[in-house]
């Protein structure tokens, strides 16, 4: 595709993990989305696993915390684990990072 093809102030975006690609097609202007920080990882955990941002029963407060950890202020980490263990009981979040712990899914970056 050529630049010229698109009209004056038109804007491509392109998503990529890998930077060399988006320097081998020139890109103009690369932008790494920042990670979260831990307050903000925790309010984003929280409102998808509790459907509120804080957690109100103590029992999950250190799996959270532990998942915060896994997840390294990725947002879309938080977002699909949060998910996924809301409205599931403390046995079966242990469950869930005791599998995280033994096979670490390689994709979350």
């Amino acid at each position: 595709m050529h630049r010229e093809w698109l009209g004056v102030g038109s804007r491509i975006v392109i998503i990529s993990r890998d930077e060399h690609i988006l320097k081998e097609y020139g890109v103009d202007v690369v932008y790494k989305v920042p990670l979260l920080n831990w307050t903000d990882s925790y309010k984003l955990f929280c409102r998808k696993a509790f459907k509120v941002e804080k957690i109100i029963m103590s029992n999950y407060q250190n799996l959270a915390d532990e998942i915060l950890h896994y997840a390294h202020g990725l947002p879309l980490a938080l977002k699909v684990l949060g998910s996924f263990l809301f409205g599931r009981n403390v046995t079966e979040w242990k469950s869930t990072l005791a599998s995280l712990r033994e096979n670490p899914d390689n994709d979350v970056m």
